[in-house]
């Protein structure tokens, strides 16, 4: 029983240093930063041309599904940490639909 127990823990351990690494890295990427920002611009804008330059880029820096997914949502979340209450709940809104 306290084999399935360590066991348990250390997976735990492992997925939250995986996700912490994640978090760092994406921190330090540029091209969240520039993500973070068209996010914005598309979101003021309400046009359909910005919300196109966030899909390409997005499409540009992400390796699959689950990664663009991840982008997305660092991205937005710098975005609540950056910006106004209003703005971001607009960029939610976009991203929804990205």
């Amino acid at each position: 029983m306290a084999y399935y127990f360590a066991a348990i823990i250390l997976f735990a351990g492992a997925l939250w240093l995986f996700n912490y690494r994640r978090q760092q890295r994406l921190d330090a990427d540029p091209a969240q930063r520039e993500l973070a920002r068209l996010l914005i611009e598309a979101a003021k804008s309400g046009s359909q041309a910005p919300s196109e330059a966030v899909g390409a880029h997005l499409a540009r820096i992400s390796k699959g599904a689950a990664d663009r997914r991840v982008r997305l949502t660092h991205a937005v979340m710098l975005v609540r940490s950056e910006a106004a209450p209003a703005m971001y709940e607009k960029v939610l809104n976009l991203s929804r639909g990205l």
